[in-house]
């Protein structure tokens, strides 16, 4: 009976000795088995091209920061664990730390460039928006960088201000007002358009006899001082007998019609309606040489077309 016991107690032994080998070398091979990658060097290497290195081995990436570096770029590799060279099993981990380019750097040249390249310009370097001025300038363009502190070429560092001053462009041009009074109408448009002004409101006074499209009144006055591009508003006569205006139109209004002239290349053709008050811009536009405008002008209302072909006023129609 004890030597039955005894017997039995070796084979379990030996039994649970053998199960523990068996599980020892299958562990071992299945381990040995597995791929292992070697670990490339990224340092020194863009971000980009680091992500497309690992996924392709099948190694999975970790950012542990980003610290300033006087020699490794912006935004490339400057330090990775492990280290190059050794092997690691497909899907671990690659941790790298990334650089933010020098601490210090020279200020970039922006002047000349509109204000939001030189706001881009200075994103990519770290460079933060101080204080922005503006000023008149006769040659720097209006939104424009006229100079900025730091000046160009200087070393400072990143995360640093830079102050700004924009230009508003060249300072407005004064003129005086000249005296429109007895001028026909269209003589009148010429010669605001020629003093570099602009035609405001066209308002009608009525009477019964007298000259008609003659400008009896304006405002500014002449004289007075006016900034380029100011509006210049007119009182033209105009005749009127027993109540009725004289050629006044039919209820359903006038045409105004006009053919642009023939030719190879296309017009820039701007037609203004005049009328309620208000400047109406019918057309803006480049239309084919030979093209016939059309615009219905409402009737029992007091209005002007003016015409412009490249910039040039070729025909002016007034309608009561």
């Amino acid at each position: 009976m004890i030597r039955s016991l005894i017997k039995i107690v070796v084979m379990g032994i030996v039994f649970v000795a053998l199960a523990g080998f068996s599980a020892y070398f299958t562990i071992t091979f299945l381990i040995r088995g597995e791929t292992k990658i070697t670990v490339p060097d990224l340092v020194g290497r863009d971000l980009v091209y680091v992500l497309e290195t690992l996924t392709d081995l099948g190694l999975n990436t970790r950012i542990r920061g980003s610290e300033y570096s006087g020699e490794i770029p912006k935004n490339h590799v400057m330090a990775q664990s492990p280290a190059p060279g050794g092997q690691i099993k497909k899907g671990r981990e690659i941790r790298i730390t990334i650089s933010k380019g020098a601490k210090s750097l020279a200020m970039p040249n922006l002047a000349d460039l509109d204000l939001r390249q030189a706001q881009l310009i200075m994103e990519e370097n770290g460079i933060c928006l101080g204080r922005v001025s503006k000023a008149h300038h006769p040659v720097v363009v209006k939104d424009a960088v006229i100079a900025h502190t730091p000046l160009p070429g200087l070393t400072f560092f990143r995360d640093q201000c830079a102050d700004l001053l924009i230009s508003l462009g060249p300072m407005p041009v004064e003129y005086r007002m000249p005296d429109l009074s007895g001028l026909y109408l269209d003589q009148a448009i010429r010669r605001i358009e020629e003093q570099r002004l602009r035609v405001g409101d066209i308002r009608s006074i009525f009477g019964k006899d007298g000259p008609v499209n003659i400008i009896l009144n304006q405002e500014p006055a002449a004289g007075s001082r006016v900034l380029r591009d100011s509006l210049v508003d007119l009182d033209v006569s105009r005749v009127q007998s027993d109540g009725a205006l004289i050629h006044a139109e039919p209820p359903m209004g006038a045409l105004f019609r006009f053919r642009l002239p023939e030719g190879y290349l296309r017009h820039h053709v701007r037609l203004i309606l005049r009328a309620f008050g208000m400047t109406i811009i019918i057309h803006d536009q480049l239309m084919q040489p030979g093209a016939d405008i059309w615009l219905l002008i409402p009737a029992h209302v007091h209005s002007a077309v003016f015409l412009y072909v490249n910039d040039e006023l070729v025909e002016t129609q007034f309608f009561d």
